[in-house]
């Protein structure tokens, strides 16, 4: 019998805790909007790909340096947060398609000031665009999303 492993469904900043040697951990969650898998938003049948979908919102948000219910002018409707997401999102895969990167210094986080690694975030930002793809078939599973961050170090 082959396990396949815990699928979490709710990703998100506060739920990654760190234990006395600074490994991470996933605390519970219930799932919250933002950060949930269209999918299981959907009540659709789940993979661990949710939690790929959901660690995606979360690199985004590591690269933005502000969460997703940020995102909007006034901190939105739930509705309003995801439709800025999905066009954001839209917005990125084609931006990443250019050799131009000069986006890049209008959406990593403004508190570096402009003090970041141009390929590393790019490369960031490609990695949690793979990880956020609507339909799920194209995301990568877990496995594959690990292998990728461990190319960073």
């Amino acid at each position: 019998m082959r396990l396949e492993g815990v699928i979490h469904c709710d990703v998100k900043p506060e739920n990654i805790l760190l234990d006395e040697e600074l490994e991470p951990k996933l605390a519970e969650g219930r799932g919250t909007r933002g950060h949930i898998a269209p999918e299981w938003a959907s009540n659709l049948p789940i993979t661990g790909k949710v939690d790929v979908y959901s660690f995606g919102v979360v690199l985004l948000e590591i690269v933005r340096g502000l969460r997703v219910s940020g995102w909007t002018v006034d901190d939105g409707e739930e509705e309003e947060v995801e439709m800025v997401f999905r066009t954001t999102v839209a917005v990125l895969k084609e931006r990443l398609r250019s050799e131009d990167r000069s986006w890049l210094e209008e959406f990593v986080d403004s508190r570096l000031n402009g003090n970041f690694c141009r390929l590393q975030a790019a490369a960031m930002v490609e990695l949690a665009v793979a990880f956020v793809e609507e339909e799920k078939s194209r995301r990568p599973n877990m496995k594959h999303a690990v292998e990728k961050l461990l190319n960073f170090l």
